[in-house]
């Protein structure tokens, strides 16, 4: 899943995001689990509503049926117009 990166040199918790994102769109369910495992169901949920700006739109009912989600919860399915409402 990780092909482009050395795994000795990856910062797994700086580099949050990345991981996150790329599990989501390339992971399956035990993958999933082992994310929230390491960083934790809210700090993944939080990237989700907040921070991860882009996913695939294939792995968006996926993610929303895993997470318990709707799809206007997502960041990356907000307009920009929302985002920024929704920051104040």
């Amino acid at each position: 899943m990780f092909w482009d990166v050395l795994y000795e040199e990856m910062e797994w918790r700086e580099s949050y995001l990345y991981v996150i994102g790329r599990v989501l769109e390339r992971g399956n369910d035990e993958e999933y689990a082992e994310m929230i495992r390491f960083y934790g169901r809210d700090r993944v949920l939080d990237a989700l509503r907040s921070e991860i700006n882009r996913l695939p739109r294939y792995i968006i009912p996926r993610v929303c049926a895993y997470f318990g989600l709707q799809r206007r919860q997502l960041r990356c399915r907000r307009s920009p117009a929302r985002r920024t409402r929704n920051k104040e």
